[in-house]
């Protein structure tokens, strides 16, 4: 994989383990979610429309409606799905769950499907991807969690496939502005019209239950700047590659809510899972 695909997809990880932690670490994730969502799109969007003033408004090939319009619909899924998680369960363990999960269906996306070929060095990523992601699901504390987790990492794989294709129709910049505007959309329908079991109810304004706008700003920011970099990466590089190095991070977010968010039980299994996940994705991604 290019070294300029991989320098931005490490980043990018590190965006995304970082807005995760903020959206857990909210009252109400699902809130918080599509308070980021919102907040990112629209410091997003004045510099989106300066660019393509400045490029001479570059556009699209005719397959970028259908795939943008798919992944919009899966990206909505994945943001409700990681609400419902998060409601319930612990970032040590949703986090590698998810990502494990994503960058295994991932690998073998770009396998099945594309045709791309794994060296045996990528294959023992595989293993270890599998070995992770079912050590950081073993806490009892997270079963409750773990379908919407795994219905996070179905809707990953999915939509990175999609956006694989999608960031190569027209700049990848581009497409992701259209990405977030969408959900935004989106977001606010699922908000507006979907029975509380799955949004919760609406928190009282300052308690602690409400997200509040500031945190939900810098998770926004993070989460827009992240997947841009991503579909960048998408554009000039293998799925097989870029999917699994996106979670190169998964051991931060584990850290971080087993020693900042008190999340203690079954510690180990969390890590040590996370871990794992890590060292598969990259031996996924650099072992071609």
């Amino acid at each position: 994989m290019p070294l300029a695909a991989t320098a931005l997809v490490l980043i990018a990880a590190l965006l995304h383990a970082a807005w995760n932690a903020s959206v857990k670490s909210s009252g109400e994730p699902l809130r918080a979610t599509a308070r980021a969502v919102w907040l990112g799109t629209a410091v997003a969007t004045p510099f989106a429309v300066g660019a393509w003033l400045l490029g001479g408004r570059p556009g699209f090939t005719d397959s970028a409606l259908p795939l943008v319009t798919i992944s919009v619909l899966l990206e909505v899924v994945y943001w409700v799905a990681l609400g419902a998680a998060y409601r319930g369960g612990a970032l040590s363990t949703v986090y590698p769950v998810a990502r494990g999960s994503a960058a295994l269906l991932g690998a073998l996306i770009g396998i099945a499907i594309l045709g791309e070929e794994l060296a045996p060095l990528q294959l023992a990523g595989v293993g270890l991807l599998v070995a992770g992601t079912l050590a950081a699901a073993v806490p009892g504390a997270a079963r409750r969690s773990l379908a919407p987790a795994l219905a996070i990492g179905v809707m990953i794989a999915a939509y990175t496939f999609v956006d694989r294709l999608g960031a190569r129709t027209g700049p990848a910049w581009l497409y992701g502005w259209l990405l977030f505007a969408g959900g935004s959309i989106g977001l606010g329908a699922v908000l507006a019209a979907a029975p509380l079991r799955i949004v919760g109810p609406r928190p009282v304004p300052g308690s602690a239950a409400d997200p509040g706008w500031r945190r939900p700003l810098g998770a926004g920011i993070f989460m827009v700047a992240g997947y841009t970099l991503v579909l960048t990466a998408l554009a000039i590089a293998p799925l097989a590659g870029v999917a699994p190095l996106r979670e190169s991070a998964t051991v931060l977010a584990a850290g971080w809510g087993v020693l900042r968010l008190g999340e203690r039980e079954g510690a180990a299994w969390r890590l040590g899972g996370a871990a794992c996940i890590a060292a598969g994705a990259i031996l996924l991604a650099v072992g071609g």
